[in-house]
């Protein structure tokens, strides 16, 4: 189970370290990654879906935890 914990934590921190780098670099933050089949589908790119699914990981994570585990 602290697996699911460690996987959500690099993932989190992969890709804000990856935005933060690009933004100190460039002054902003590229996005490259289209979906054309939603209408209005926001652009994002590789460390944004880091993000997200660790945040993801990380909410499946602690909503199953057992209440003893700590």
């Amino acid at each position: 189970r602290r697996v699911l914990f460690r996987s959500a934590m690099s993932l989190l921190s992969s890709g804000i370290t990856l935005n933060t780098f690009e933004r100190i670099q460039n002054g902003y933050v590229t996005d490259y990654i289209y979906f054309t089949f939603f209408r209005d589908f926001p652009v994002f790119n590789l460390p944004d879906i880091t993000i997200v699914l660790g945040a993801f990981i990380l909410t499946l994570y602690l909503t199953f935890k057992p209440r003893n585990e700590q």
